[in-house]
């Protein structure tokens, strides 16, 4: 139980659009969707895992976690900012 609070308490800061800025881009980027914000702790945990298995496998590059909420801002982002070497994921526990 420990575990999925840590993965809770990392997402409740996602609660509002306002909030959520993009970090710096690099030159490899991967781009997360659909991060979950309403507390299911079963997809707050398939997050966690996928973002583990990202930064093991990817790890020189920059993960993007994009909140559900953020869509629309992240698309108009990523219209302006995507590279070749980018890669767009969306999560895959049920929305």
């Amino acid at each position: 139980m420990v575990i999925l609070n840590k993965i809770e308490s990392k997402f409740k800061a996602l609660k509002h659009e306002k909030e959520f800025a993009f970090p710096q881009i690099k030159h490899k980027n991967i781009y997360l969707f659909s991060i979950p914000t309403f507390g299911n702790i079963g997809d707050l945990a398939i997050v966690e895992a996928e973002r583990k298995f990202l930064n093991d496998n990817y790890s020189d590059w920059n993960l993007i976690l994009i909140p559900d909420y953020a869509t629309n801002k992240a698309v108009k982002f990523i219209k302006e900012n995507i590279n070749n070497e980018d890669l767009i994921l969306i999560h895959g526990g049920g929305m």
